[in-house]
């Protein structure tokens, strides 16, 4: 049994359902089909990228906790008190 695109234009606004009334049903889950795909793309490389992101913060934030614990393991930084 075939989906009507009709029953699923109910589901959006009625401007837009009324403006993809005229186009062929195919067309239309197509569409939102290709578009769905691309959001997922775009999602994807957003995800991707915060990855990046976040790796490179915790390898700055770790070498510089490193360097400040070898200044202090060396008294190469002067404590707070003196």
């Amino acid at each position: 049994m075939p989906i009507a695109v009709s029953n699923l234009l109910t589901y959006l606004p009625p401007s837009v359902a009324h403006a993809l009334a005229g186009y062929p049903p195919w067309l239309v889950i197509a569409s939102l089909a290709v578009v769905a795909l691309l959001a997922l793309w775009v999602l994807g490389k957003v995800l991707k990228w915060t990855l990046y992101l976040v790796l490179i913060l915790l390898l700055v934030g770790a070498a510089g906790f490193a360097i400040w614990m070898l200044l202090n393991a060396f008294h190469l930084v002067p404590s707070a008190g003196s």
